[in-house]
């Protein structure tokens, strides 16, 4: 024989339990539920970051590039100015070697 005050006592206690295990659950539920959300939502912010990063490394390359292809093209220029210069400067001594001479030429002459 279980007295009338322990035995809802008893109900008492397992009706506490059941709420406090039904309030676990809704609390893991959605402690769960708010991870994925965040979780979903941190990974569509790192691939836009990501896809946003690659579109500007893409334009920075092209840069690059672009100023590459430029420095190549003024580098051959300014060999080709060089390789100008070089020839220009053998003519003229040749010329001037031509002028001395004929100046010797001259001089012989005029003796």
């Amino acid at each position: 024989y279980v007295p009338r005050s322990k035995k809802s006592d008893s109900n008492e206690k397992i009706s506490t339990l059941g709420k406090i295990h039904d309030e676990i659950n809704h609390l893991k539920s959605n402690t769960v539920d708010k991870l994925s959300k965040y979780t979903a939502d941190s990974i569509a912010e790192t691939k836009q970051t990501l896809s946003h990063l690659t579109q500007e490394w893409s334009s920075v390359k092209s840069i690059v590039d672009n100023i590459r292809s430029k420095m190549l093209t003024q580098n051959n220029q300014l060999e080709q100015v060089q390789n100008n210069y070089d020839s220009l400067k053998l003519t003229v001594d040749h010329k001037f070697k031509q002028v001395d001479h004929l100046n010797k030429n001259t001089q012989n002459l005029s003796y």
